[in-house]
């Protein structure tokens, strides 16, 4: 589509208890949608040319660890 995704993790909401390690856990989840107006949405990152997903923290890229369900955490 030549849209690549980054996701700012220090701006996703987080359930109290939970750290941004727990986003890779892979059995708790929240829908994400692109709009062109967020309205009421909570903004966690933005659509820019280009391709794939890329996850930022303190301003840096950042690659969140896995889940295999045989073998645990990646």
């Amino acid at each position: 589509s030549g849209c690549r995704v980054v996701v700012d993790l220090d701006r996703v909401p987080l359930a109290e208890g939970a750290d941004v390690e727990d986003l890779a856990f892979g059995e708790d989840y929240e829908l994400l949608a692109a709009v062109p107006n967020p309205q009421e949405f909570t903004v966690i990152g933005r659509c820019e040319e280009g391709s794939g997903v890329t996850f930022i923290r303190n301003g840096e890229s950042v690659v969140l660890g896995s889940w295999e369900h045989f073998r645990g955490r990646e």
